[in-house]
């Protein structure tokens, strides 16, 4: 919600909240690795996309997310 009123800060805050609070949810590692995109921190979106599409390699969504940083 931060992101789509133009708060990339809060928006960054809340995906590594989500991250710390489900370390195994895909969506939270996907929703930080677009967030880190935003601020052109390639290295860590490829780490968090990556991470994603290891604890869900059939979510097409991910796995295009992940292709289009690379």
């Amino acid at each position: 919600a931060y992101a789509l009123i133009g708060d990339g800060e809060r928006a960054l805050e809340a995906a590594k909240e989500a991250v710390e609070k489900e370390p195994d949810s895909p969506d939270a590692h996907a929703l930080l690795g677009i967030q880190l995109t935003t601020r052109f921190d390639i290295k860590g979106a490829l780490a968090e996309l990556s991470r994603a599409t290891l604890l869900a390699p059939n979510d097409s969504k991910i796995v295009t997310t992940l292709a289009q940083v690379y």
